[in-house]
């Protein structure tokens, strides 16, 4: 019986680990979008247009692109466009994508946003969080056991980083806006915190982590953090802090995109390659 034959077009070091796994699981891996110094141990296409006809699964990276035209290829000097892929791609050919957002692409029958599917969610929120706290042991002078930390949010990220903070030894606050939520905080050990009374706690805090992506903090709250506070914006855009107004008070504060990505590749990709056999798994 022949192997299935995955096809990896452009991304990071995380598409390149995901490739490896894939060997692993055993597929047949071609990859498109790299520089060859950066496949060892994995094979380079050469013919994109013949590839894509035989091949049984497409995998786009996450972003699949980052212009609206072209696949996204930071490995790469070179450009493949999503109109290319589209045009040439089988109907049974399987197509998965981190944030799809191609027109062409989603009309598919078979297309798949790895990126949206809570295996991938709840695994890249962990990796989030560990990166989150390495940042807070390189940038900050002391301790996290003892220290007062304030968590905006209680999602996935949110949860795991209460989890950390607490398991550290920190004074855990955490702010969310449903009852539900509050309630859970309180269970978990945490200190529940309405937002309308988060004033009265910004003076006193170390370490804030923010997971809303609205800018909730305003002038108006910035200007009650300690000026040695250290703000950890890991919300996606536009994030949750007036920028401005930051620097206006010389508020330290990082803004930590994309972390899993840039942490923890090897691991992130080994999540795509986990949740793209699951899915395929699942048809």
């Amino acid at each position: 019986m022949m192997k299935k034959k995955f096809l990896i077009i452009g991304g990071d070091l995380r598409q390149l680990a995901c490739a490896r796994c894939l060997q692993k699981k055993g597929y047949d891996v071609v990859l498109y979008g790299f520089y060859d110094l950066y496949l060892s141990g994995l094979f380079g296409g050469r013919n994109l247009t013949e590839d894509l006809i035989r091949s049984d699964y497409v995998l786009l990276p996450l972003p699949v692109t980052q212009d609206g035209k072209n696949i996204h290829t930071p490995l790469w000097d070179q450009t493949i466009s999503l109109e290319k892929i589209s045009d040439v791609l089988r109907e049974e050919t399987a197509v998965f994508g981190g944030m799809i957002r191609d027109e062409r692409l989603l009309q598919r029958k078979r297309v798949f946003d790895y990126a949206k599917h809570e295996e991938f969610l709840i695994k890249n929120a962990q990796i989030t969080a560990e990166g989150a706290f390495n940042i807070v042991f390189s940038e900050t002078p002391f301790s996290v056991f003892g220290s007062k930390i304030l968590i905006t949010g209680y999602g996935r990220i949110g949860k795991i980083l209460a989890k950390l903070s607490m398991a550290l030894g920190a004074e855990t606050y955490v702010a969310a806006r449903s009852i539900g939520d509050l309630s859970w905080i309180e269970l978990s050990g945490a200190t529940p915190v309405r937002y309308d009374k988060l004033g009265d706690l910004l003076p006193h805090m170390q370490i804030i982590f923010n997971t809303v992506p609205s800018p909730i903090f305003q002038k108006s709250r910035i200007e009650k953090i300690h000026p040695d506070c250290l703000f950890v914006d890991l919300a996606s855009v536009p994030g949750g802090i007036d920028w401005e107004s930051a620097k206006e008070f010389g508020l330290k504060t990082i803004w930590a995109l994309a972390l899993p990505g840039k942490i923890a590749p090897y691991s992130s990709g080994k999540i795509i390659a986990d949740t793209v056999i699951n899915l395929l798994n699942k048809e």
